[in-house]
């Protein structure tokens, strides 16, 4: 969650922007593997992480691509409750 609170700093560096672009890209990646259930997030931040990992990032982009991929439905799950 930590991590969803330094989106506000992600402009500032290009490879925390490319962190951000890349779960946006494998966020869902994980239902493939698990359908429309929580797990699919827990898979698809290690496809992420394992991809970022292959393309350089560093280990904080990397750090952040699981976290982001790995969290993203806590953001639907605030706005609806």
């Amino acid at each position: 969650l930590k991590s969803f609170f330094q989106l506000g700093n992600f402009g500032r560096d290009i490879q925390h922007r490319a962190a951000l672009f890349l779960a946006a890209l494998f966020h869902d990646k994980g239902k493939l593997q698990f359908g429309s259930n929580i797990m699919h997030a827990a898979a698809g931040a290690d496809i992420g992480a394992a991809v970022a990992q292959r393309l350089g990032f560093s280990p904080e982009a990397v750090r952040l691509v699981h976290s982001y991929i790995r969290h993203h439905h806590i953001i639907a799950d605030t706005a609806y409750y």
